[in-house]
């Protein structure tokens, strides 16, 4: 996401400016949050977590003013931790699969463009 300009002149738009900033903040803190659940011992909690980063993946165009953007970055945070994650539940894998992977022609790309020697290698969904 793109902040508006720090070189506010008014007081009014310092003041939006910060409040920008500080909830560009919270949503960050927020993703920090869901992708640390991913890999939660309780396997709702991982599901929960990942349906919810995937719902921000697709917003972050509408953020941007651009729907057709993808939130590349944040998907790509997503891949990294089902990656590492070492013991991803069987409601996950299929969450993945499932709902996102053989649905969304994006997620396909992304996934495959973005990690595809990664991906060739995952265990993740076996």
């Amino acid at each position: 996401m793109q902040l508006r300009n720090e070189k506010a002149e008014t007081s009014t738009e310092k003041a939006f400016f910060q409040y920008q900033k500080w909830l560009w903040e919270q949503y960050l803190t927020y993703l920090d949050k869901c992708v640390m659940s991913l890999s939660d011992a309780d396997a709702n909690t991982q599901v929960l977590a990942f349906r919810s980063l995937m719902k921000c993946v697709s917003l972050e165009g509408k953020i941007n003013g651009d729907e057709h953007t993808f939130g590349v970055h944040t998907y790509a945070r997503i891949l990294r931790a089902l990656i590492i994650h070492d013991r991803p539940s069987k409601e996950l894998k299929r969450t993945f699969e499932n709902e996102f992977l053989l649905v969304f022609s994006d997620i396909q790309y992304h996934t495959v463009s973005g990690y595809g020697n990664a991906w060739n290698g995952m265990e993740f969904l076996r």
